[in-house]
């Protein structure tokens, strides 16, 4: 499931966590129930993980965060960094499209 919803946003398997230049990787955590987290490489090689709303930790390998809630690193996955973050897939099925009685788009 994460890994397919990673792949709509440009990312694909890699095989480990080596810094590459260029390129953005995360890591995939999951246990017996499936995916559970998910840290982010940053450009100096170091990881990034949001444990809650108020909590963003930064690590310097993916292991540090492996424990019984996360389980382990499963997948690593990467993409061609261009600045920007990664764009969010399209909704499916796309948001519902408001119309006046008479067919047409309703503007306020």
């Amino acid at each position: 499931m994460f890994e397919a919803f990673f792949s709509l946003m440009g990312f694909m398997k890699c095989a480990d966590d080596t810094l590459e230049p260029g390129i953005e990787k995360i890591a995939i955590y999951g246990n017996h129930e499936g995916p559970q987290h998910v840290a982010r490489q940053l450009s100096s090689g170091r990881w990034t993980s949001k444990f809650s709303d108020k909590l963003d930790a930064e690590h310097t390998t993916p292991d540090v965060v492996t424990c019984p809630t996360y389980g382990g690193v499963i997948r690593y996955m990467k993409r061609f960094f261009d600045g920007m973050p990664p764009k969010l897939p399209p909704l499916h099925p796309p948001p519902a499209r408001l119309i006046t009685v008479h067919g047409g788009p309703l503007v306020r």
